[in-house]
């Protein structure tokens, strides 16, 4: 009982670290290059603890179990990164290795829980819920790495926006004319201040960079004259 004790008390450290990373990087996300290493790590703490000490921890497998669950771990990672990467007008020129990558993740990382752990063999929908989970991670993780850390200074383009569409619930999106490594016409998702920020029929500037993991990505914003 005294290993179950304090498996439920690391459980309960590792629960309440993780929420406040997640509340410190959301509200800070300029500032917040080592808590989103931290919340990138939190489902591989979850792994190796399963590992280290089996069948003392469970991931979403019984309510009455005496052991703690770690699925909330995995949660706040998946979800807290999710948002970040979808935040700041993040895009990718090209979705097929950050596609590749997530879908690895999902693999890996719901394998493993299935693997260590024993009645969420049995429950198919945790086996669904998890691929998806995991690779919502796998995607945030390398949209995050790719962006993060690359620090190289853009490359600006000009392009005409040909149309604004406000759909009232928050969202924004700007149909932008072809403008250089973008060869066709491209409706994206932008801020409120973005969209206040251009005029229909007038230029929208385009920030574009390589990429630390040599995936383009780029910035919608206003043009400053």
């Amino acid at each position: 009982m005294q290993k179950f004790a304090a498996a439920k008390k690391m459980t309960k450290h590792l629960k309440s670290f993780s929420i406040a990373l997640a509340i410190f990087a959301l509200l800070f996300p300029h500032f917040s290059g080592v808590p989103i290493l931290a919340l990138m790590l939190l489902p591989w703490v979850a792994i190796a603890l399963m590992a280290w000490a089996p069948g003392r921890y469970q991931i979403m497998e019984r309510h009455d179990d005496i052991r703690p669950d770690l699925a909330l771990l995995f949660i706040v990672s998946s979800l807290v990164l999710r948002l970040l990467a979808g935040g700041g007008g993040i895009m990718l020129l090209q979705m097929t290795d950050a596609l590749v990558f997530a879908t690895i993740s999902a693999i890996a990382l719901t394998g493993l829980i299935f693997y260590l752990g024993r009645f969420a063999r049995r429950r198919y929908w945790v086996l669904f819920f998890f691929l998806l989970l995991n690779g919502g991670y796998g995607y945030s993780t390398f949209v995050l790495a790719n962006t993060k850390l690359d620090h190289s200074v853009p490359q600006m383009y000009q392009t005409m926006v040909t149309k604004k569409t406000d759909l009232h619930d928050k969202t924004y999106k700007l149909m932008l004319a072809p403008w250089g490594e973008q060869t066709q016409m491209q409706s994206v998702w932008v801020s409120r201040a973005v969209y206040d920020g251009v005029a229909t029929g007038g230029n929208a500037c385009i920030l574009f960079h390589p990429g630390a993991l040599r995936m383009p990505w780029y910035q919608v914003v206003p043009c400053i004259n």
